[in-house]
């Protein structure tokens, strides 16, 4: 997808696509179907508009949004689009109009569709004069047909067409700064070879074609594989000229690349499970393309007489504007490797650069196996761990994102703890600050819109956390907050409940230690109340916590966990009672020493109940005791699979 063209001519009309008749959905599967695709010649001269996204849904649930090219002003063609039956588009002077049949969106891959998705056309015409005006509201009146989730789900995708943070697209800048070479990635096998035979990586104009990715491929890989092709190394140069002449980086990323191999396969799963790959890829790319500034941009050697030409320059100016992106991009790997020879005295968070893109990986929205950071204990010849548990090591040195004045700040605090009687200075071009601060505050004005923030197994404390909770308010669209693997205190809780916005859906915070300030937390939780998943799990609330929890509970709550609670059948019969006072759809409350007092609730409330899942168990549980919630489960008609006793 690419971004939002707006209209040339301020004073046009925004473009409007609308439907005749009620919407329906298509009831004839797609292989018996004639299709065509929607050639320029089929459209209307319309030189004012260039670009449009058509929002589509089936059943309710977001199929995909549309990005319909009119190349030139000819009309040119509706890339992706394919009508079925006898669906047609007519042009009526200010508006298009579908009369009959379906509308159909074909994914492409390669230049050739694969596969499709049917969906049912909603009038846009507010969607377009948003991307028009570049603003996105909460409230969108699309007809009484569009449900609150609908819209949600509409507004997200839109937000990730418009996104270059999370867009990989033409006309986004990284993905046109790929595709025109003014950067190149850099083939994992090549650096493999070079270390087999001790020799350093040499810089861009004098590296051989084949140890670059061709443009065209890279753009297509990054596309299909996202974060497990695409991959950027952040490090402080050993040399100003030579950058790495002692192969110090070298041994280190080749012995990366080596443990990503061999466990390519579980991120490319984790990675397409959670969107982020291509569905239709059959497996991980067989290589990757490593972003390594020296060998990827124009470099100089003026000893040997290598000085970029004006092309050269114009390609370095490219691809330090999009610094920001490499490292801060939704479908990039970012590896840090902040560990220094001994004999450097300027450090990793001695410089500025390497303090930019430390910063602005931190500040990814879902930062989740797409930052690692090796620092002194990474030793590449005697690191014992393998595969997986290589790179769960690497997974907590992520700090909680910063507010542009705060980066600003920790550059001012780490060039004031430089050494004093050195000439180590943060920037060696000191015009270099203004840059990297002007990308970190063009960076925050997109990354800011992220719905979603995801940091699991960070390792945080209530420090962390409260300077987590200071940036939160910026997060004005926030609608999912995910913390796991961090011991944050009631005080952090309690912090972190205040800062986020009332209109959050989803909120998981395990492992917390908050049990201390459960009144307090119970009374905040009321304020959230669209909330509909929350998972509070591995705290030990007990029995008198979780009936705070209960009598706090926001009542749109459709979705809790509680697992590892602590609490006995007090608790597991406060939790029963939920499932006719909410329209609970999910309880998950395995790792409690619940008991026959709990599955006598359990019995009385399933009848009627909208539960569709329930989890219980952790041996407590009397095999006759059991066999009474699996007979009540059954009685009420739920789900065969929905029932799960854990530890049976």
């Amino acid at each position: 997808m690419g971004q939002a063209a707006c209209c040339k001519d301020d004073a046009c009309e925004p473009l409007i696509l609308q439907h005749n008749g009620p919407e329906t959905s298509i009831a004839m599967p797609i292989p018996r179907v004639d299709c065509h695709v929607i050639k320029g010649a089929h459209l209307p001269n319309f030189p004012q508009i260039d670009s449009i996204y058509v929002v589509c849904q089936n059943n309710g649930k977001l199929v995909d949004i549309l990005h319909v090219i009119l190349e030139g002003h000819g009309g040119g063609e509706w890339s992706g689009m394919s009508v079925f039956g006898n669906a047609h588009l007519t042009w009526d002077g200010t508006k298009f109009q579908k009369q009959g049949g379906h509308i159909i969106w074909l994914r492409q891959h390669n230049g050739e569709f694969r596969g499709g998705d049917s969906f049912k056309m909603v009038e846009i015409s507010e969607y377009w004069r948003r991307i028009q005006d570049g603003t996105l509201a909460d409230a969108l009146d699309v007809g009484s047909s569009v449900g609150h989730s609908q819209l949600l789900a509409s507004q997200r995708a839109l937000d990730n067409v418009r996104n270059p943070y999370s867009c990989v697209a033409e006309g986004t800048p990284l993905f046109n700064a790929l595709a025109n070479g003014s950067l190149r990635l850099v083939r994992g096998k090549f650096l493999e070879d070079l270390w087999e035979k001790r020799q350093p990586w040499p810089l861009r104009q004098e590296m051989p074609k084949h140890a670059l990715w061709d443009a065209e491929q890279a753009c297509s890989h990054w596309r299909t594989y996202g974060p497990c092709f695409f991959f950027a190394l952040s490090y402080g140069w050993l040399h100003p000229v030579k950058n790495d002449p002692d192969m110090w980086y070298l041994e280190r990323v080749v012995r990366i690349l080596r443990e990503y191999r061999s466990c390519a396969w579980a991120f490319f799963v984790w990675f397409r499970k959670h969107g982020l790959v291509d569905p239709l890829a059959t497996g991980p790319p067989e290589d990757i393309g490593y972003f390594i500034d020296f060998c990827s941009i124009p470099q100089q050697d003026q000893e040997r007489g290598i000085v970029r030409s004006a092309e050269e320059h114009s390609l370095f100016i490219v691809g330090l504007g999009v610094m920001k992106f490499l490292y801060g991009h939704f479908a990039t790997t970012v590896t840090r490797i902040t560990d220094m020879p001994a004999s450097e005295p300027r450090e990793y968070r001695m410089r500025g650069w390497t303090s930019f893109e430390e910063t602005i990986s931190n500040a990814k929205p879902e930062y989740e196996y797409r930052v690692f950071t090796f620092g002194d204990m990474f030793k590449p010849g005697a690191n014992a761990l393998r595969d997986f548990a290589f790179f769960k090591t690497s997974l907590e040195a992520q700090t909680p994102p910063r507010l542009p004045e705060q980066f600003e700040a920790e550059l001012q605090r780490r060039r004031d703890a430089l050494p004093k009687c050195s000439t180590i200075t943060l920037f060696r071009n000191h015009s270099d600050e203004a840059l990297v601060v002007n990308q970190y505050r063009e960076a925050w004005a997109h990354l800011r819109l992220s719905r979603s923030l995801i940091y699991r197994r960070v390792g945080w404390g209530c420090a962390d956390i409260m300077q987590l909770a200071s940036v939160i308010p910026e997060f004005q669209n926030l609608t999912k907050l995910v913390i796991t693997g961090s011991d944050i205190s009631g005080e952090g809780m309690l912090g972190l409940l205040r800062s986020v916005p009332a209109q959050l859906l989803e909120l998981t915070i395990t492992d917390s230690g908050a049990e201390d300030a459960v009144a307090d937390l119970s009374a905040e939780l009321q304020r959230l109340k669209q909330l509909q998943m929350l998972d509070l799990s591995f705290c030990k609330w007990g029995d008198d916590g979780i009936e705070a929890l209960v009598d706090h509970m926001p009542g749109n709550i459709r979705h809790l966990e509680l697992a590892g609670g602590s609490f006995t059948d007090r608790g597991g019969v406060a939790l029963a009672a939920l499932l006719h006072e909410l329209d609970l759809q999910k309880l998950c409350i395995p790792q409690n020493p619940v008991g026959p007092r709990t599955v006598d609730a359990l019995e009385g409330a399933l009848p009627g109940s909208a539960i569709q899942v329930l989890m219980v168990g952790s041996g407590s549980l009397s095999h006759a005791d059991q066999q009474r919630l699996r007979k009540a489960w059954a009685d009420s008609l739920k789900p065969d699979s929905g029932l799960q006793i854990i530890g049976v």
